[in-house]
């Protein structure tokens, strides 16, 4: 996969994210959400989280760090981080999360992940594969995102 962006109407969301994300989408896999406030991230993810099957309501865990969501069906767990508050790190390990992202039947899926940059490298082969997928405003038309989607490669 090559990095590829896409004009995203607001209303057409469902649609993009089954042709675009919906295969990113695997236990062990992560995808990492980068963007400024307010670009949608976290509408993103409630429109995925409905996509693979997820019928909790869903929040954005800005105070909790983490919110984790279960498939009954598939059995796939989804971790919702929101990394906006964190410190570093450290505070990151201290408080056990690495060891989710390492989960064989999770996907994870990160909100503000820049602290963690390097931290992804030392998880080469415990993971299918890291995707940014990264939102911007489109000024020009309020009502639509640019959504760029990179494979985070590992060396």
């Amino acid at each position: 996969m090559q990095t590829h962006t896409i004009i995203v109407p607001l209303d057409k969301l469902d649609a993009i994210i089954n042709k675009h994300i919906i295969p990113l989408v695997k236990a062990g896999s992560i995808l990492l959400l980068c963007g400024q406030l307010g670009a949608g991230k976290t509408t993103l993810v409630k429109a995925l989280m409905r996509q693979i099957g997820i019928v909790d309501n869903i929040s954005s865990p800005t105070f909790s760090y983490v919110n984790s969501y279960n498939n009954s069906d598939t059995g796939l767990i989804v971790h919702h981080f929101d990394l906006y508050r964190l410190n570093s790190v450290d505070e990151f390990f201290m408080q056990g999360f690495d060891e989710l992202l390492q989960e064989k039947n999770a996907l994870a899926i990160i909100e503000w992940p820049e602290i963690l940059m390097s931290f992804f490298e030392q998880l080469q082969g415990t993971i299918s594969g890291i995707y940014c997928l990264n939102l911007d405003h489109n000024f020009a038309q309020p009502e639509t995102r640019y959504l760029t989607i990179t494979p985070v490669k590992l060396l």
